[in-house]
């Protein structure tokens, strides 16, 4: 029985640790941050490796035909 109740109470000194340290995060409005991702967005489409691929792959091996 008693080892039931420690389990309760060391899940409940966790969750009280979590509650603690969300009341320090600060908080944004939606509005707010969602503008401001999309603006990131925009101004890094160039640097974007899935929108802009590579065109030469560095690491494959240069193919020549070499005959001795």
């Amino acid at each position: 029985m008693s080892s039931h109740r420690e389990e309760q109470v060391a899940r409940l000194k966790h969750e009280l640790e979590d509650l603690s340290r969300q009341c320090y995060f600060q908080r944004l409005k939606t509005s707010t941050t969602i503008s401001e991702i999309i603006q990131y967005i925009n101004s890094h489409v160039q640097e974007d490796p899935l929108l802009n691929p590579v065109k030469d792959n560095p690491f494959n091996p240069k193919k020549s035909c070499e005959l001795l």
